[in-house]
């Protein structure tokens, strides 16, 4: 932008001091100085307007997600649906790293320990959600298995009991 200005200023102030404007060669170089001023300016122009457009871009899909459920949920400092974040991606992933059980449950120790490890930046808190517990209890893709087949008391296990699917 200084330099649009300096380059009006160059023309509006000192162009008919450097260019001889009495002489037919004088104003083809006064021409050719204004053509190429002009070309810059206009691909200035041109960027400008592309930052622009991004702008109004930016602006429209956060004026979407803002009014949408998720998006209220942030505005009004609510909790995000499960379904509406990255965890459920990320406690596949563990779930699927811990060794499983001859049932298929995988202990919740092992899933946490993947967590910690796979998605040290993944948080329950980022949205709006106490723990991990939370997270598998209000999903309906996990469940907790806190008893065996014969009633006993385990230590608690997760279980895949619908589709993690993540649109692929």
């Amino acid at each position: 932008m200084r330099e649009m200005v300096g380059l009006r200023n160059e023309w509006v102030h000192h162009l008919v001091d450097r260019f001889d404007l009495t002489s037919l060669e004088g104003c083809a170089l006064a021409l050719a100085d204004l053509q190429a001023g002009y070309d810059k300016a206009e691909r200035f122009r041109l960027e400008l307007q592309g930052i622009g457009k991004g702008i109004v871009e930016a602006r429209e899909h956060l004026a979407a997600y803002f009014a949408s459920p998720q998006g209220q949920a942030v505005l009004l400092g609510g909790k995000i649906t499960v379904e509406s974040t990255p965890l459920l991606g990320a406690l596949r992933d563990a779930a699927e790293g811990a060794a499983p059980a001859s049932d298929g449950t995988v202990l919740l120790s092992a899933v946490l320990e993947q967590l910690s490890s796979l998605y040290p930046h993944e948080k329950p808190e980022n949205y709006g959600y106490a723990s991990w517990l939370q997270v598998i209890h209000e999903s309906s893709v996990f469940g907790m298995v806190r008893h065996d087949a014969e009633g006993r008391k385990i230590p608690p296990r997760v279980q895949l009991i619908g589709s993690t699917s993540r649109g692929e």
